[in-house]
């Protein structure tokens, strides 16, 4: 706080000062005039001065004492705020601010408090998720087993039991249950993990072909299934960019279960019918450009800027019960925070396309952790 400033919010005392002057001069000069004597104008502003100038030194010496706390607390208003013990009491000299430095003590053991606890209740929630999540794989992977056992197995289909048969649209309704279990625990897993995101990312150099051809060939049946047919169009040579591999192929891998659910094209009497998922790898100035185009049902454009929200499943999730709302937006998050880019469009009963912009950045190049083995691109169906 400056002089002048301090200066404004003393003017009750200055303008108190100078009622109280001016009542006692008017007492002496009254005083005077009955006793009959003439009082010196010199004499009258001699007074007067001496007056002046106790209340200048009154106002000059509270500015100096106070002068400490203001530049301690205007050094802070500036500055970056803490919360460290050590930063929250300022320079006090007057009991008011010895006042003021108590309560602020006070709401800041009140406030580290509250936050200890959320923090203790976060970490209890964490570390919770984190077992559940790696105790429900193992019964996944042993479903997953033995699904593929029933598959490749003679089984009781050959041993002419009727009863006790599973038809193949039974064993594809077994996997995909297993696929969706299995894509609910990962989805819960990393929204977990988005609050402890930064000592989760590991930035490495990859070839991103090779990683979306991977997580392409992970949903074989599923394409099968649904009659979904992708195709891969990229450069004849390997695509380089820096990210985390398993954050960017879960990002991948939520857009392709979107598509395996909303991308299918239907006729009028709600079967399915074979339909394309086209997957464009492209190099531009700077960037690397990843394009995933189903020819589903599309986004109704009032959803479409709702979409990166949680919990949000606008009209389509309304006819599609097991939607949750949380894939896009673990999508969003994941590539906010590896400074990736992610935009969507869509035409009602044309299609929805996606698009990552992943910038290439050179400076990352020194710090890499790792680094992926040469694959070749091209083009697959």
């Amino acid at each position: 706080m400056t002089f002048w400033a301090f200066l404004r919010d003393q003017w009750r005392v200055i303008a108190f000062f100078l009622a109280g002057t001016g009542l006692m001069w008017l007492v002496c000069w009254f005083a005077a005039m009955e006793q009959g004597v003439v009082l010196r104008w010199s004499l009258e502003l001699y007074a007067l001065s001496l007056a002046w100038f106790a209340l200048l030194l009154y106002v000059l010496v509270e500015y100096l004492l106070r002068r400490p706390f203001y530049q301690d607390m205007r050094t802070r208003l500036n500055g970056e705020l803490s919360l460290q013990s050590g930063d929250v009491p300022l320079r006090a000299i007057t009991h008011e601010q010895r006042r003021f430095n108590e309560l602020l003590k006070r709401y800041h053991r009140a406030y580290s408090a509250q936050i200890a606890a959320l923090e203790e209740r976060q970490n209890f929630f964490e570390t919770f998720t984190v077992r559940f999540v790696h105790q429900m794989k193992t019964p996944v992977t042993v479903l997953q087993l033995l699904e593929q056992e029933l598959r490749q197995g003679p089984g009781d289909r050959q041993s002419g039991n009727p009863k006790r048969a599973l038809t193949n649209a039974q064993l594809d309704t077994l996997d995909e249950e297993c696929r969706r279990l299995e894509a609910s625990i990962n989805a819960m897993l990393y929204t977990s993990r988005l609050t402890a995101f930064s000592f989760d990312a590991r930035m490495e150099r990859l070839d991103v072909v090779r990683l979306i051809r991977d997580v392409v060939n992970h949903h074989k049946s599923a394409w099968i299934r649904r009659k979904l047919y992708p195709r891969l169009e990229a450069p004849p040579h390997a695509v380089w960019v820096v990210s985390d591999r398993k954050w960017l192929s879960f990002m991948v891998d939520q857009i392709i279960r979107n598509a395996l659910q909303y991308g299918v094209k239907v006729d009028e009497h709600g079967q399915t019918l074979p339909s394309s998922f086209e997957i464009r790898v492209s190099e531009e100035q700077h960037t690397v450009r990843l394009a995933f185009r189903d020819e589903g049902i599309g986004i109704p454009e009032r959803d479409i800027r709702h979409v990166f929200r949680p919990f949000y499943t606008g009209e389509n999730g309304r006819t599609h019960s097991r939607a949750t709302g949380m894939g896009l937006y673990l999508v969003k998050e994941a590539a906010d925070r590896l400074g990736h880019e992610v935009e969507i469009s869509s035409e009602v009963g044309r299609g929805t396309t996606v698009v990552f912009r992943i910038r290439v950045a050179d400076y990352y190049r020194p710090a890499m952790t790792g680094t992926a083995s040469n694959d070749g691109g091209g083009q697959t169906e």
